[in-house]
């Protein structure tokens, strides 16, 4: 489940991304954590610096914004930039002062900058060109008369950097090949100036596992332990390639977001997307 986060003093809170919810709270340290009776309620904050079970009574507003600056956050983080699918960066000026503004309401909360302990990812390159495009589209290995099978496949976004791979559903490209012995050959899509050099691969293809590392082209070749015999057996199914650390995410969980931004895009927006609807109940507060 792809979730918001947001570290305050003494406290985390995490929502769901696709829906709205009241945040999970996880309390490091009630005294440094005063702030929660704001939050939770007076009697809800004693009975929980006592030790005692607390129940939240939550203050509806301040949930919401807080919720709104984690948005913020996970947007300069994870916003599906993708030359492959058309969506250029956001401006990260525009979005960096929306977040700035929104600390500084929320100091008592937050009690440091805006930037203190976190680093924008690199998402402030330019607009991609037509250049760009013909690379990325490009840069996968082409079949050969060696070729067995072929395929694509997405990248779990939670589980690479953020502002490396393009978001699109298909941006990993691999072609399984026989020459001496059976090999695997892979390419990932990438934004505009990235490095994912090292970046950790894994392949299953049927019975064999084979790992490896990105190179700075965002290709790599993994030597299978397999027959030639059993690669030529396989179907494209039975292969499986994964680019980072193994993460818990859906493709339909991407799919609504790529529908909101393609909402926000259009000017037509799906009112019926879970994202989008629990965006609309943040903003109907005055911030």
């Amino acid at each position: 489940m792809i979730t918001l986060a947001l570290q305050a003093r003494g406290a985390t809170l995490e929502w769901p991304l696709l829906h709205a919810a009241d945040p999970h709270l996880t309390v490091h340290d009630p005294a440094e954590a005063d702030w929660l009776h704001l939050l939770i309620g007076e009697s809800a904050y004693v009975d929980l610096v006592r030790g005692r079970d607390w129940a939240p009574v939550w203050e509806d507003a301040l949930a919401a914004r807080l919720r709104h600056l984690a948005f913020g956050h996970w947007l300069r983080a994870w916003w599906p930039t993708s030359p492959l699918d058309g969506i250029p960066p956001l401006d990260p000026s525009l979005l960096d002062a929306e977040i700035a503004h929104l600390s500084d309401l929320l100091d008592e909360v937050l009690a440091f900058s805006p930037d203190e302990g976190t680093t924008p990812p690199p998402l402030s390159a330019p607009a991609p060109t037509q250049a760009d495009y013909a690379l990325v589209a490009g840069a996968a290995p082409p079949p050969t008369p060696s070729a067995v099978l072929s395929g694509h496949g997405p990248v779990a976004w939670q589980g690479v950097p953020a502002g490396r791979i393009d978001a699109a559903e298909n941006s990993l490209t691999w072609v399984l090949e026989v020459l001496e012995r059976p090999a695997l050959a892979l390419a990932v899509a990438l934004l505009p100036g990235a490095d994912p050099s090292g970046l950790a691969v894994t392949v299953t293809a049927g019975p064999a596992r084979a790992a490896g590392v990105l190179d700075a082209a965002g290709t790599a070749t993994l030597d299978l332990p397999l027959s030639p015999a059993a690669a030529w057996a396989l179907e494209p199914a039975d292969v499986t390639v994964r680019v980072g650390v193994p993460v818990e995410e859906t493709g339909a969980e991407r799919a609504s977001i790529r529908a909101l931004v393609a909402g926000r895009r259009s000017g037509t927006p799906d009112h019926n997307g879970p994202l989008y609807q629990a965006e609309q109940a943040l903003l109907r507060d005055d911030w």
